[in-house]
């Protein structure tokens, strides 16, 4: 990536109360091939921005968006798809490339947004909106 293409902005979460509209909001600002990279400890609030994001791109309210720890991603209806995706249980990109997650990483349909995603190694997409908690 061209390093003066690429930005560095500082924003403060004062709480899960702004998390919830900044997360709303971005979710509308978001169109099929963003891609999000969260980065946090263990209950930083990635699950709960994405919540939130989700809501931004039209995730009925009958979908649940939860952490896919277990499960490694979780797809959701809404304006475009959210592919919601947890790589704390994966050791590197065999892994990755194993479950067959690679082709979310570059969407062409919907919106990505990876939790844990130190764990990509190379496969880490070089447009990506990275967010820190």
């Amino acid at each position: 990536m061209d390093d003066s293409l690429s930005s560095h902005y500082t924003l403060t979460i004062d709480g899960l109360a702004t998390m919830a509209p900044f997360g709303r909001q971005l979710g509308k600002l978001l169109i099929p091939g963003d891609v999000l990279l969260l980065y946090g400890g263990l209950g930083a609030g990635k699950t709960t921005l994405t919540q939130a994001i989700g809501q931004g791109l039209d995730v009925p309210s009958n979908y649940y968006i939860s952490s896919p720890s277990f499960s490694l991603m979780h797809e959701y209806p809404g304006r475009c798809p959210l592919y919601h995706i947890d790589c704390y249980r994966l050791t590197g990109e065999d892994d990755i490339e194993g479950a067959g997650l690679v082709e979310y990483l570059e969407p062409l349909t919907g919106v990505c947004v990876v939790e844990w995603p130190e764990r990509l190694g190379t496969l880490t997409p070089a447009q990506a909106l990275k967010i820190t908690f």
